[in-house]
């Protein structure tokens, strides 16, 4: 029997569920939907090598990690064995301070054609899971990343970016970007625009490329 001091209480326990709920899903920092995760199918015959390079961040759903960030760019090489090297940069709020996570991210799907990436950092959670969703190598690419809250599947964390491979777009193609993404069931206008004006020269790449926490897996 609950004591008579929490009976009061009693109309607020769905909001105190949803709060922790919302803490949980504050660790990984990304937009709170209902539901699981939606069933997304990743580009086939994904070019691993075509990919790599130097992708600036477009706009992206909200995301507390990048929150106040501008300059947001992520830079891809393939290092073989279906591993990239990765490297984000950012300015952070009034130009500082400057962002830059290095990590890596490996082929994760049943099909080593398929646009499904493992991609890790030193931060927790080690790995997550992103979909490349759409891709033109020279052009722009759709990643998106949904994770479920706890095994119940009741609701479900999202960010999705837009990436492009020039710092600023023309009107013609963001309208082009915009049609593609309404079609996939996505909201255009929830997604953030990244500021990519004034920004610093981009720091070069270190030598060698070594993904910190990456442990090449072991031959049996």
């Amino acid at each position: 029997m609950l004591p008579l001091l929490l009976l009061p209480m009693l109309p607020l326990l769905p909001l105190l569920l949803l709060l922790v709920l919302l803490l949980t899903a504050g660790a990984s920092a990304q937009m709170l939907r209902l539901g699981p995760c939606p069933d997304l199918h990743s580009v086939s015959n994904f070019d691993f090598t075509a990919y790599q390079g130097r992708w600036y961040e477009n706009r992206r759903f909200k995301f507390l990690v990048e929150t106040g960030q501008k300059c947001v760019t992520a830079e891809y090489q393939n290092l073989g064995g279906g591993v990239f090297y990765v490297e984000n940069t950012g300015v952070g709020p009034l130009g500082v301070p400057k962002i830059r996570t290095q990590g890596y991210a490996r082929l994760s799907g049943d099909s080593p054609c398929k646009g499904d990436l493992a991609v890790g950092y030193p931060e927790p959670p080690n790995e997550t899971n992103y979909q490349v969703l759409d891709v033109e190598y020279d052009r722009y690419a759709f990643v998106y990343s949904c994770t479920n809250v706890r095994k119940k599947k009741f609701m479900h964390t999202e960010v999705l970016w837009v990436l492009t491979r020039n710092r600023r777009i023309s009107t013609s193609m963001q309208m082009e970007l915009m049609t593609k993404l309404t079609r996939m069931g996505f909201n255009w206008f929830k997604l953030m625009p990244t500021g990519q004006r004034f920004c610093p020269r981009r720091p070069a790449l270190p030598t060698p490329l070594k993904p910190p926490g990456y442990k090449p897996p072991v031959d049996p």
